[in-house]
């Protein structure tokens, strides 16, 4: 809390009642910057009780755009973040919500802008309510939604004539076999160094997967379209992410997707990597129990080149093997285990 503005959250109680102005109010944002957000119940709840809000400077991502509310089709939203409103008993009632946002860029047209609602981040927005009147400046709008039910995450969103974000970014996945096949739609690039695939286990502690450079100059009109697949993650869950890195340091984050990971009865063979290698082959090994496996390399013509025991835990696993000696070619990898069940096969090539 520095000044008047909570960069976490900000809790207030609720009364079983109507409430308007200021009583309503959640001095929330990131840094200096206020990004307030006003709640006031025109229809009492039945019950009252405490809402908790903070502003997330993430992506919200356009999951589900476009949307048309009336004679507005929205398909992109302001990137520099959201905000997300939790209940913990309020029964009932509708609400007008009111959102200022310090610091928006390329809002254009303020009667266009909307207010936009989804349960989580990793589901798609959706319009709840009517839009209400704005108000304030293209650099200080407060967007307005009227006769609104139940609280979740909200984001300002536009058309094409409020291009809200410099860079607009959605990310997509699926599960392919044992791989994590991922795409990602950039619309009007300015700029951008490339993109770090993240992933998580919890939705919010990320770590990188990969990072793909952006396409000719990083300065790209219309739609880019990128592709990646992850075989690292077989057995567990993951969320996904995108952090667009521009060249001049400035970073985004994309929407977050959630991937399920597969029931895994056998031992099964992910991701190989390096791949082609000089010294050392990595490999994500998913066990559906803990014990030992063995690791086997063999020629192309299936003769046993070396094997070693190494230890799994349950999901999936990062095993190492020295291939340093091999001579430069083209080999097989699999796993067996204890009960003499064997994974699938993964080339890999050997370099001097």
């Amino acid at each position: 809390y520095v000044d008047g503005l909570f960069t976490g959250k900000f809790a207030r109680w609720f009364a079983a009642s109507t409430n308007a102005s200021i009583s309503g109010d959640f001095p929330v944002g990131k840094g200096s910057i206020c990004k307030n957000a006003r709640v006031e119940f025109t229809t009492a709840p039945t019950k009252g009780g405490t809402l908790t809000a903070e502003f997330i400077a993430t992506a919200p991502g356009t999951g589900g755009m476009p949307l048309t509310d009336g004679a507005v089709t929205l398909n992109n939203d302001a990137n520099d973040g959201f905000w997300r409103i939790d209940n913990d008993t309020i029964t009932g009632g509708n609400y007008t919500i009111s959102i200022t946002d310090s610091g928006i860029v390329n809002a254009q047209t303020l009667a266009t802008l909307r207010l936009i609602k989804r349960p989580s981040n990793t589901t798609n927005w959706t319009l709840d309510g009517v839009a209400g009147t704005n108000t304030g400046t293209l650099l200080k709008p407060t967007v307005v939604r009227t006769g609104v039910a139940g609280f979740s995450e909200f984001a300002i969103a536009g058309g094409s004539d409020n291009l809200l974000p410099s860079t607009s970014m959605t990310l997509r996945g699926d599960k392919a076999g044992n791989s994590n096949q991922f795409n990602w739609a950039v619309l009007n690039e300015i700029s951008v160094k490339g993109y770090e695939l993240q992933r998580s286990a919890d939705s919010r502690n990320f770590e990188a997967v990969i990072f793909v450079n952006a396409k000719g100059s990083g300065t790209n009109a219309g739609t880019v379209i990128y592709n990646y697949a992850d075989n690292s993650s077989i057995y567990n869950d993951g969320y996904y992410r995108l952090k667009q890195v521009s060249k001049d340091g400035n970073i985004a984050y994309s929407n977050v997707v959630l991937i399920k990971g597969l029931k895994v009865n056998n031992v099964t063979l992910g991701n190989v990597f390096p791949n082609p290698t000089r010294d050392v082959i990595n490999m994500i090994v998913a066990s559906p129990k803990s014990g030992s496996v063995v690791v086997t390399i063999t020629d192309m013509s299936g003769k046993l080149i070396n094997r070693q025991t190494k230890s799994v835990a349950t999901g999936d696993n990062t095993l190492s093997m020295n291939v340093n000696t091999l001579a430069a070619g083209n080999y097989l990898l699999s796993v067996i285990d204890l009960a003499g069940k064997k994974s699938n096969v993964v080339s890999f090539v050997k370099t001097n």
